[in-house]
C-alpha cells in the first residue's frame, strides 16, 4: 500500500517555528453558520479540535465562507430556500492578533504538510460510519499544541489564494473576541454571491459532498 497523500504530525515534534499568518487586531473576516453565536468553537470540521478546545471557521469573503460551510452546494446557480433559512453570515472584526500556521506557505512542506491537508474530501471512518478528515484533526492539534492561535489555509471549494482561517479557543461561546459587526440573512448572503433562492430546480434535490 502507498503512503498518505498527508502523513499525520510528527507527536515528538515542537511547530513553534512552523511559518506563520497573522490576522492583525481591526481586522474582519466572514463566517457562514447556522443558529448559534457567530463566535461558536467546535469539534467539528476538519480542523475540529477535541473539547475542552475548539475550532472556528472565518474566511475572507462572503463567497468562501457559504463554501466552507455548505461545500458544492454553493457551486450550483440556485439552492432551496430551506438551505438558505439555516444559514447566517457574520462579519466578524477581530479584537487582538491570531497568529496562525499558514499552511500554504512555501516552507509548510519542510515540516511535512502537503495541499492534501486542506483540499482532501473526508472519508468514512469503518467502525463508527461517521466522516473524518484522517490527518488534520491531528494538525490542528499539533499546531494549538504549539502556541498558534489557528491555521490560515485555501478552501477546498474556492480555488485561489489561501482564504481560509481555522480559529482556535475555548470549546463554545464562552471566548467572544469582539462583537459580530453585523449578521445578514443566508438568502442575502447567496444573492450577494449570484446564487438564486428557489425552491425550483435547486440543489435540495441533489447529493453533495462534505467539504
Amino acid at each position: 500500500m502507498g503512503r498518505s497523500p498527508q502523513d499525520p504530525p510528527d507527536p515528538a515534534a515542537d511547530y513553534a517555528s512552523f511559518p506563520a499568518a497573522t490576522l492583525a487586531a481591526g481586522s474582519e473576516v466572514v463566517r457562514a453558520h447556522g443558529p448559534r453565536p457567530p463566535w461558536w468553537f467546535s469539534a467539528s470540521g476538519r480542523f475540529g479540535l477535541r473539547p475542552p478546545r475548539g475550532t472556528l471557521y472565518a474566511a475572507d469573503d462572503v463567497a468562501t465562507a457559504l463554501r466552507e460551510r455548505h461545500g458544492v452546494i454553493t457551486l450550483a446557480a440556485v439552492v432551496h430556500p430551506a438551505i438558505a433559512a439555516q444559514t447566517r453570515v457574520s462579519y466578524l472584526r477581530l479584537g487582538r492578533d491570531w497568529r496562525c500556521a499558514d499552511i500554504g506557505h512555501p516552507d509548510a512542506a519542510g515540516f511535512g504538510v502537503t495541499r492534501e491537508l486542506a483540499a482532501a474530501a473526508p472519508v468514512l471512518d469503518p467502525g463508527t460510519g461517521a466522516e473524518t478528515y484522517q490527518a488534520a484533526p491531528a494538525w490542528a492539534e499539533a499546531f494549538d499544541r504549539s502556541g498558534a492561535a489557528g491555521i490560515r489555509y485555501g478552501a477546498r471549494f474556492s480555488p485561489g489564494p489561501d482564504n481560509a482561517w481555522a480559529l482556535f479557543g475555548a470549546a463554545g461561546d464562552s471566548e467572544r473576541p469582539a462583537p459580530a459587526v453585523r449578521t445578514i440573512t443566508g438568502e442575502t448572503a447567496f444573492r450577494l454571491i449570484g446564487v438564486t433562492v428557489s425552491s425550483r430546480h435547486s440543489s435540495a434535490t441533489l447529493t453533495f459532498a462534505t467539504p
